[in-house]
């Protein structure tokens, strides 16, 4: 029995390989060319499902190791802010004819009122700290006078102030009064020591450290009111003393500053 043949397949029905595949055998023979398993395919989609396993993976691994976030309580440094109670001064009332105003004084101080242009208060001996920080034995002396034109202590030049000048509020002021007044702390420009030299009720005027304080503006304050400082020759302050210039850091001693800001501060001036 003869082979059975097959007639050729024509070159027009036959799809033509491009430049990058040649039909085998079997595709002539099928008469047709079997599409080709794209394998680059596979594989992209293989790479693609193992970076999403990975990616799950890796998303549960970091929720099951998530580090246990702790809430830390800063420290806190406690500050108070509440500022020390005031030294209590007993006092004894005290009025003027002679200047037409009052004031209560420490009643450990005395008063010397004799008409003789001058008004003063002064403390009992106590230990005082000079420019240099050395302690001696000294007063305190506040002294009323009427409205001066010069003063013998700004011969030299004007003062500087050497803490701040602070606000006070009188504590019981009359009609003709003002409610507040500065009080500034001068260093005068003869002064032997950088320090304190006296404490001026200076009315609107207040200064900063290192700022000039001239004479014509202290003038101005009538009646004049000054606080000083006197260096004792003994502890008793028995006899005589020279002036004397006190270490600024004396006004942070709420047991120096208290007899002369209750004085200051009770002035009642008419």
């Amino acid at each position: 029995m003869a082979a059975q043949e097959y007639p050729p397949i024509p070159d027009e029905d036959f799809p033509k390989p491009n430049k990058d595949e040649q039909y085998t055998h079997v595709e002539r023979l099928l008469g047709y060319a079997p599409k080709r398993k794209r394998v680059w395919l596979r594989v992209i989609l293989i790479v693609l499902a193992v970076l999403v396993l990975a990616g799950a993976a890796y998303f549960i691994w970091k929720s099951w190791n998530k580090p246990v976030r702790t809430v830390s309580t800063p420290h806190v440094v406690s500050t108070n802010t509440q500022t020390p109670a005031a030294q209590t001064v007993k006092t004894k009332p005290y009025n003027s004819t002679n200047f037409n105003l009052g004031f209560d004084y420490p009643e450990t101080w005395n008063v010397v009122d004799d008409g003789s242009g001058k008004l003063t208060a002064t403390s009992p001996a106590q230990q005082l700290k000079d420019a240099g920080g050395k302690t001696v034995n000294g007063r305190v002396t506040l002294t009323v006078q009427s409205k001066q034109t010069t003063l013998p202590d700004f011969k030299s030049g004007n003062a500087v102030a050497v803490i701040t000048s602070e606000k006070l509020s009188y504590t019981k002021p009359t009609q003709d009064q003002r409610a507040q007044t500065y009080i500034s702390f001068l260093n005068y420009a003869g002064s032997k020591g950088n320090g304190l030299d006296g404490i001026y009720i200076t009315g609107d005027n207040g200064y900063q450290v290192g700022q000039a304080i001239p004479q014509t503006d202290v003038v101005k304050t009538d009646p004049l009111i000054t606080v000083t400082f006197t260096q004792c020759a003994d502890t008793a302050c028995s006899s005589g003393g020279t002036a004397l210039t006190i270490a600024p850091m004396m006004w942070n001693d709420s047991g120096f500053n208290a007899p002369i800001k209750t004085l200051l501060a009770s002035l009642a001036i008419q």
